[in-house]
This record gives structure tokens, sequence and C-alpha cells, in this order.
């Protein structure tokens, strides 16, 4: 409702203050990419995928879409990209495979996070073994909350 809103005025030329909480300018090409900030289709493969498993909690972090279970992240998505957690002594291992690279959006990766891009997902077998992974290793910690 809000991000309509301010379409709405951004494009009718009302811009309010032209701030947002960040102090920086609002635009419309902001506005819209703040929308679509993950990869709705894959969105969509995702759930299908974790819809069965008991404890599974989708919520949006990282400026995309994760899948909690019991509290711990084990997938998510990134643009148009997965992201997977497994145990960081498979790190090494696991960059080797198409598409992996380790998950970087703050300057300072993250061992046992990984992005897998589309050279990795283009087969279903291969969505559905990310994901197990990514259930497997959340499956092993502790449950929070």
């Amino acid at each position: 409702m809000a991000l309509t809103k301010s379409l709405e005025r951004i494009q009718a030329g009302h811009r309010g203050s032209g701030r947002r909480r960040g102090g920086s300018p609002a635009s419309l090409t902001s506005l819209v990419s703040q929308k679509m900030a993950f990869d709705e289709q894959l969105a969509i493969q995702v759930r299908a995928k974790v819809a069965r498993k008991t404890g599974i909690v989708e919520k949006k972090m990282f400026g995309g879409l994760a899948f909690l279970l019991h509290g711990n992240m084990a997938v998510g998505i990134h643009g148009k990209e997965l992201i997977v957690r497994l145990p960081s002594e498979e790190t090494e291992a696991a960059l080797r495979e198409p598409g992996a690279r380790l998950f970087d959006i703050t300057g300072r990766p993250m061992k046992g996070w990984l992005l897998i891009g589309a050279p990795g997902l283009k087969k279903d077998e291969s969505l559905s073994k990310w994901i197990a992974r990514g259930i497997d290793y959340a499956s092993s910690l502790p449950k929070k909350g």
C-alpha cells in the first residue's frame, strides 16, 4: 500500500520531502527495485520444494527472501540467486560446483553461506539438491525461539 502511494506520488511529481528513512532521495527506480528484490519464479520453485517440510517459515531478509527451519536460515533468494547455508567446512568443496560463489553482500564474505547462480540451478534436480543441503544444515542447528 505504501509503495503504491509512493509510486503514485512520484509519477505525479509530488515527492513530499523527497527523503526516505535512509536519508537518500526517493526515486521511482529505487522504489521499484525494492519491490522486485528477488526472482519470484525462483521463489515459487523453492516454496514448492519446501512446502511439506514441517517448521519452515518464509521471511523477507537480506533484501530478498529467506526460508528458515525452526528459526535457522536454510535457503533463501537474493536477486536471481539461491542462498544456501552449509557447514563452513564444506564451503571450499561447494565453491567448485557450477554457479556457486561466496555470499558477500556486505564486503565480508561468510563461510558456509553461498549464492548459487543460474549454472547451478538449470536442472530441477540441482535446485532440489541445494535446497536439501541447506535444510540438512539448518536441521543440525539448535532450534531458535
